[in-house]
């Protein structure tokens, strides 16, 4: 039980974090994601995670954990894509 007490404030911590960061990204003035559509989604997809980790703490919901990792893995993908696409030529290995 101890264990699973720990465990639960911890995805309670992280989701404290991802609370604040919403906040500061929607009011960041930083231009990334540059596309304000990308930015928007990604903003969408930290409040979804946000509340559905709060949701499968809460209730011990495995459907909503499933979820949340989801919207997390959705989240991550939306950064990689935007920075491939706002980075082109960053890459590893790419000349001066």
């Amino acid at each position: 039980e101890s264990s699973m007490s720990s465990t639960r404030e911890g995805v309670l911590m992280v989701t404290g974090l991802e609370v604040l960061a919403v906040g500061y990204w929607a009011t960041s003035l930083d231009d990334w994601p540059a596309s304000p559509a990308m930015r928007g989604l990604t903003i969408l997809l930290l409040c979804a995670n946000a509340s559905l980790s709060f949701a499968a703490v809460r209730f011990r919901s495995e459907r909503a954990a499933l979820a949340a990792l989801a919207a997390y893995a959705a989240l991550l993908a939306c950064l990689v894509a935007d920075f491939g696409v706002s980075h082109p030529n960053s890459g590893c290995g790419a000349g001066p």
